[in-house]
C-alpha cells in the first residue's frame, strides 16, 4: 500500500510525485488494488453478475468505459480504456444475434444540432422504451450518440416519439425491425439512413502474446545466429544448418527450472526425430560465467543431442524487447524457415513433438 501526508501532495513536492507515482506507473502497482471489472445484467430489475461470462473482467485499472455499436450489427459493444495507457479493450458483443432492433439518429434545429438532452420513446407490444441522448456516459467517456432500441422478436415499432429540449414533440408511425433511421427537429418524415456493415477483429489467439515478444516470427527466415560448440568451434546457424535436414532449436539455460525437465524429455526423443530428418539442437542462454556449467550440466540430463552456447548480442535478435524466457523452441524447415514456435514445457508441446518423428508429419516435408 502506498501512503502520503497531506503536507507533501499540497506542496507538490516533486520527490513525491517521481517516488509516488512512479511507482504507480513504472512498477506496475494500481490505484484499484487489481479489483476486477464487473459487467451487470439487467432481468427485469435483478442485476446478475456476468463477469467472468463475459469475459470482461480484468484486473486493470479500468477508467472510462463508452459503449457504441462499432460493427453496426444492432448492439451495444464496449471500449474500456485503462488508468495507465498501456492497453485497452475492445469487447465485441456476439450475445443475443438473431434479436431485432432500431436506431435512431437525431439532428436538431432549435435544440441545438447534437439534441443533447431528446428524450426518445418507441411503442412495442411489450410496452413503450424510452432513452434520451445524453453527453457523457461515463469518467471522461462518451457512449454511442445513436439510440439503440432493443426489440427482441417484434417485427417493428408501432410508433416512434421524439421530446426534443425545445418543448416540441414529433411522432411516426411504424418503423421495421432493423431500420436506422434520422429524425430531424420539424421535419415531418423520417429519413432511413444506411450505415455499412463493419467487422470487428477476432480476440487474439493463445500464441499472441508469445509472438509479440519475439522478433523471429513463423513464416520468418531463423537468424544467422552466433553459436559456440562445447569444444569452442565457433560458428553461426546458417553455416551449420544442412539443407537436407529440419532443426528442433531449443533455448535453454542451466538455471532454468523447466528446462530439467524438458531436456531428458528431448534426449529421449531425439533418436527417432534425427531417424526422420529433424536434428534437436540446443542453444544455451547462459552468460559469462554460467557457460562453464554447461558441459557438466546437460551430461548430468543425459543429453545426447549438439548443444551450443551463444553471445549476448543474440537476444536482440531472438526477443523484441526486455523480456527473456525459456524454455522456448523453433521448428525450422529444410528452407531454413520458421514453421512453429513454443514456449515452455508441457504434455502437450511433448505430444506435438512426437508426431514429428513419424513418417507422415507435415513439418518434415520442406515448406509446403
Amino acid at each position: 500500500m502506498l501512503a502520503s501526508s497531506t503536507g507533501d501532495e499540497a506542496a507538490g513536492n516533486q520527490d513525491y510525485q517521481r517516488g509516488h507515482m512512479g511507482k504507480i506507473f513504472a512498477e506496475g502497482f494500481s490505484f484499484s488494488g487489481f479489483e476486477r471489472d464487473k459487467l451487470y445484467l439487467n432481468q427485469g430489475g435483478a442485476y446478475v453478475d456476468i463477469s467472468g461470462l463475459s469475459g470482461l473482467d480484468s484486473v486493470g485499472d479500468g477508467r472510462g468505459a463508452a459503449w457504441a455499436d462499432f460493427d453496426n450489427d444492432g448492439d451495444y459493444d464496449l471500449l474500456l480504456t485503462e488508468l495507465q495507457g498501456q492497453v485497452h479493450h475492445l469487447y465485441r458483443n456476439e450475445v443475443g444475434q438473431q434479436r431485432h432492433w432500431v436506431r435512431v439518429m437525431l439532428e436538431g434545429r432549435e435544440s441545438g444540432p447534437d439534441a443533447w438532452g431528446a428524450e426518445v420513446r418507441v411503442k412495442t407490444s411489450q410496452g413503450i422504451a424510452v432513452k434520451a441522448k445524453t453527453g457523457g456516459s461515463g469518467f471522461v467517456s462518451q457512449g454511442d450518440p445513436r439510440l439503440l432500441f432493443g426489440l427482441d422478436s417484434e417485427e417493428a415499432v408501432e410508433w416512434l416519439e421524439v421530446r426534443w429540449p425545445s418543448g416540441e414533440r414529433q411522432r411516426f408511425g411504424s418503423v421495421a425491425a432493423g431500420a436506422t433511421v434520422r429524425v430531424v427537429e420539424g421535419e415531418q418524415s423520417l429519413q432511413p439512413v444506411e450505415l455499412a456493415a463493419t467487422s470487428l477483429p477476432d480476440p487474439a489467439g493463445e500464441d499472441a502474446e508469445l509472438l509479440a515478444a519475439l522478433v523471429v516470427q513463423p513464416r520468418d527466415e531463423f537468424p544467422a545466429i552466433a553459436l559456440q560448440g562445447l569444444d569452442g568451434e565457433q560458428t553461426n546457424f546458417s553455416a551449420f544448418r544442412r539443407a537436407d535436414r529440419s532443426y528442433l532449436i531449443n533455448l535453454w539455460a542451466t538455471h532454468c527450472g523447466p528446462c530439467l525437465r524438458e531436456m531428458p524429455e528431448l534426449a529421449a526423443l531425439a533418436p527417432s526425430l534425427a531417424a526422420n530428418g529433424i536434428e534437436v539442437v540446443g542453444i544455451s542462454l547462459d552468460m559469462g560465467a554460467a557457460k562453464a556449467k554447461v558441459p557438466s550440466f546437460a551430461r548430468r540430463l543425459g543429453v545426447n543431442y549438439q548443444l551450443f552456447t551463444t553471445e549476448e548480442h543474440v537476444f536482440s535478435q531472438i526477443f523484441s524487447g526486455d523480456q527473456v524466457f525459456i524454455p522456448l523452441s523453433f521448428f525450422v524447415d529444410r528452407e531454413g524457415m520458421v514453421k512453429d514456435v513454443m514456449a515452455g514445457w508441457s504434455e502437450e508441446i511433448a505430444a506435438k513433438i512426437r508426431t514429428w518423428s513419424g513418417d507422415k508429419s507435415p513439418l518434415t516435408k520442406g515448406t509446403q
